[in-house]
């Protein structure tokens, strides 16, 4: 029983961790797509912008 419930928790633990993961991927993204509508680049060389 304790085993079971250590890896219902270690599985809850890694499906948190993933949903903040993908939760700081779509922030970053979408301060990406703020600056870029604000008239920022994307700082590669030879950006046509």
């Amino acid at each position: 029983m304790a085993l079971s419930l250590w890896l219902d928790a270690q599985e809850t633990r890694r499906n948190a961790e993933t949903a903040w993961a993908q939760n700081q991927l779509a922030q970053l993204k979408n301060q990406v797509t703020l600056y870029q509508a604000l008239g920022g680049g994307t700082g590669v060389v030879g950006d046509a912008q």
